[in-house]
């Protein structure tokens, strides 16, 4: 029986962190099967007097915001598991998450699960897996739609959602785990999901683990400012991972058309330029942890 360790990495999420951290309590799984370490990751709101109502849930401070990646590669010391979890603050998960999330890697090909999101108290799907466009635009399969059924099949998918993300520890330790180049936050899910693929692992979505997730939560007050981020981060990902011929043949002609396309998107647009410097000056910063 493989065991888990899942990682939840606090900033600014105080408000949804003791919700998620009870429905973990409240798991179908015997509690020696995982463990659970929440990452203070500098946060304004101290999580040690949350944490310290549940005996079971251990506390890794890092004195300063690490970001996504870097909180969650400052709980990999701790970790004492076949299988590494990182999982939003800002969700909860049924009880039957867990084992979901962990069936899939009986088989040994398999590197990497994600699973089916909702959002919060629906049954309006956020996520059912991944996909990745030329431009490095990452979009979620089934977003917005009433779950009906049409993604209950387990399939391999280009990437998962790092909200509630698998993946095998011997995985990272071959191929690293998220990377910090994308400090603080976007796209470390989608690099990593590639390099499993790359190393010859599969990626797969579990659509009987089901997870609800706030998402936005960190950064609700400032959406405009998220995009920002993510649009960096994607350039990011491009400079990092696409060779010239990929930037010429796929991630261009997208990008052009994005560009030009009239009187539509003008604020995104606008950030999306601005994002191709600083992208690129900073795409090469940051170890595969």
């Amino acid at each position: 029986m493989l065991r888990a360790s899942v990682i939840i990495v606090e900033y600014n999420t105080l408000r949804h962190l003791g919700r998620c951290l009870s429905s973990l309590g409240q798991m179908a799984m015997p509690a020696e099967e995982y463990e659970v370490i929440v990452v203070d990751n500098g946060s304004p709101t101290p999580a040690r007097p949350l944490v310290g109502g549940f005996p079971r849930v251990r506390l890794v401070e890092t004195g300063r915001n690490l970001g996504f990646a870097g909180g969650n590669c400052a709980a990999l010391p701790s970790c004492n598991a076949d299988v590494v979890v990182a999982l939003n603050p800002d969700t909860e998960v049924e009880p039957g998450w867990l084992a979901a999330m962990l069936r899939p890697f009986a088989d040994p090909g398999v590197g990497i699960v994600g699973c089916k999101i909702y959002y919060p108290s629906t049954r309006i799907l956020q996520h059912a897996g991944g996909i990745v466009l030329p431009c490095g635009r990452s979009e979620h399969r089934g977003r917005g739609e009433r779950d009906v059924g049409q993604y209950d099949r387990q399939v391999d998918v280009p990437y998962v959602c790092g909200a509630s993300l698998a993946v095998r520890r011997s995985v990272i330790e071959r191929i690293g785990f998220f990377s910090t180049a994308y400090h603080p936050a976007y796209y470390e899910d989608t690099e990593l999901c590639l390099r499993a693929w790359q190393a010859g692992y599969r990626v797969v979505f579990a659509p009987d683990a089901v997870v609800f997730h706030h998402e936005w939560a960190a950064s609700e007050a400032d959406a405009l400012g998220s995009f920002r981020l993510s649009e960096v981060s994607r350039i990011r990902y491009i400079m990092r991972n696409y060779r010239l011929r990929d930037v010429v043949t796929r991630f261009l002609p997208e990008e052009l058309a994005f560009q030009l396309a009239g009187d539509r998107f003008p604020t995104e647009r606008r950030i999306a330029a601005l994002a191709y410097l600083k992208g690129a000056l900073t795409s090469r910063g940051g170890a595969h942890r």
